[in-house]
């Protein structure tokens, strides 16, 4: 034991092993002795070749040597170092060996779903059972969580560019740039063929309870449907229609047209009409209770109104404003702006926090669940996390290139990322990072969290989702997985046991 000691000294910082084996030093221990191995820098003989007790101890060490076996020891290491502590590091290294080999394996929970086309956006069901996946193939596909196909959605013309589930998971919307919005079963039956609208289709959402279907489009209206297809209402507006949303309760709707936005009733009737900014208005939000509107314009404004379309505030920035988003409470919400910073607002239209200046155009920003962080995406390579006091907390994540989206798992504990780099990556609230899923092979357009946080689903415009499990799901299925475990000389030998 002395000489293996010696030998991974050689690896492993002094200072490490000097200090007693708590559960984080040992696993910090492993960890070093997994990315050794990984490496394919197989520390006993390089460092003993010359002696025989050496080499003795690389035999039962590193086995027969080959690729596949030293990486499937590496990653017992970094599932025994998980264990002992859930450090960055460890969790990083743990996801870094499974990406190089492992995730082939059909049990391990990655798949690789395809289309004929990019896929512009890959979402789960509500329950997490299914996935539904769009394409400028002009079909949406809906398949199972293990990745079998359940249904291609090809009855569309053109690109399909929105596809939703329906909120109980029953039902699938897609709409296309056929000017069409079609409903479908969980069979992939055509159940309804909605087909009014003159022109592209910018947005089309379920209501809150499921019944209706909402559709705006750049023929100047917003349209009122039921799940048969039946036309209720049609909401004619003076210019093309960006958005419709329906409030909170499901019992109004909001528009957004021109340099305005309105509000109507289920029946088509027009209560009100916010038309105080001077420009295009971009985004408009409701707050989580109904009671306040948010709209962000070109102007340089955002504005606060009540639900019944009242003014309440102005809120100025130095720039266009790009969007605006309430807390999940609702008593805040936060404004972003191309003059580089998100800024953070009270009920009363008076500013709290100024986050930035940032190093580009900021599109959009996000509370955390917990409503302890904001997270802040300029056009550039970096995202940013934020206390609620306006500070930096340090959390700076890093990509190769433009960062298309930014997110925060459900729980909250979590940074999701995606880029133009052909990435996702995985982070802590810390900025550390814990995965980079590096497999696909053109820029993505999209990256989501499963409903319970335990995986991550990404789209790219290299044809194909992919379905990549969590450290911790990675660590879960290494418990249970029938590859080779630590054999009882190797654990004396690394000083697992």
């Amino acid at each position: 034991m002395k000489s293996l000691l010696f030998l991974l000294s050689l690896f492993i910082p002094a200072g490490l092993l000097a200090q007693p084996e708590t559960p984080p030093v040992k696993a910090r221990r492993l960890t070093l002795l997994a990315d050794s191995i990984a490496g394919a820098r197989n520390i006993l003989s390089q460092a003993a070749r010359p002696v025989q007790n050496g080499i003795a101890v690389e035999q039962t060490v590193a086995g027969d040597g080959t690729t596949g076996e030293r990486t499937g020891t590496a990653l017992r290491l970094a599932q025994e170092a998980y264990r002992l502590d859930t450090s960055a590091e460890v969790q990083r290294t743990l996801c870094r060996l499974f990406w190089t080999d492992f995730y082939k394996r059909q049990d391990c929970g990655y798949r690789e779903l395809y289309h004929n086309g990019s896929v512009l956006s890959a979402v789960f069901s509500p329950d997490g059972r299914y996935i539904l996946t769009n394409s400028n193939d002009k079909t949406a596909r809906l398949w199972n969580f293990d990745g079998t196909l359940v249904a291609n959605l090809n009855r569309h013309t053109n690109v399909v560019h929105i596809a939703v589930f329906s909120p109980d998971g029953q039902t699938i919307l897609t709409a296309s740039y056929d000017h069409s919005v079609k409903l479908w079963s969980l069979k992939g039956e055509l159940l309804a063929d909605l087909r009014n609208h003159s022109a592209t289709i910018h947005s089309a959402v379920f209501s809150p309870d499921g019944q209706y279907v909402l559709t705006a489009s750049y023929d100047k209206t917003a349209r009122l449907w039921n799940l048969k297809g039946e036309l209720l209402a049609t909401l004619s507006c003076d210019e093309s229609v960006t958005a419709a949303l329906f409030s909170p309760d499901g019992q109004t709707i909001l528009t957004l047209s021109g340099w305005s936005a309105q509000l109507w009733t289920l029946q088509g009737e027009r209560i009100a009409d916010m038309n105080r900014h001077g420009d295009f208005v971009g985004s408009v939000a409701f707050s989580p209770d109904g009671k306040y509107i948010l709209t962000s314009s070109l102007d340089w404004t955002a504005k606060l109104w009540t639900a019944q379309g009242e003014f309440v505030a102005n809120l100025k920035h130095k720039h266009f404003v790009q969007s605006g988003v309430f807390s999940p409470d609702g008593k805040t919400f936060l404004t972003s702006s191309t003059d580089r910073t998100a800024k953070l607002w009270n009920l009363k239209g008076e500013l709290l926090a100024d986050l930035g200046p940032h190093t580009n155009t900021l599109f959009k920003s996000a509370f955390s669940p917990d409503r302890q962080l904001i997270l802040t995406g300029p056009w550039d390579q970096s995202a940013h996390l934020w206390t609620l006091r306006g500070e930096a907390s340090g959390a700076v994540m890093q990509h190769q290139a433009t960062i298309y989206d930014a997110r925060f798992s459900p729980d909250g504990k979590y940074v999701l990322t995606c880029s133009k780099d052909k990435t996702a990556k995985l982070w802590n609230t810390s900025g550390e990072l814990l995965s980079d899923m590096n497999l696909h092979q053109a820029p993505l357009n999209s990256a989501v969290f499963s409903p319970d946080g335990r995986y991550i689903l990404t789209s790219s415009e290299d044809k194909t989702a992919r379905l990549w499990p969590s450290p911790v799901t990675i660590y879960e299925w290494l418990q249970k997985a029938p590859f080779k475990q630590l054999s009882a000389e190797q654990r004396r030998a690394y000083g697992v046991d």
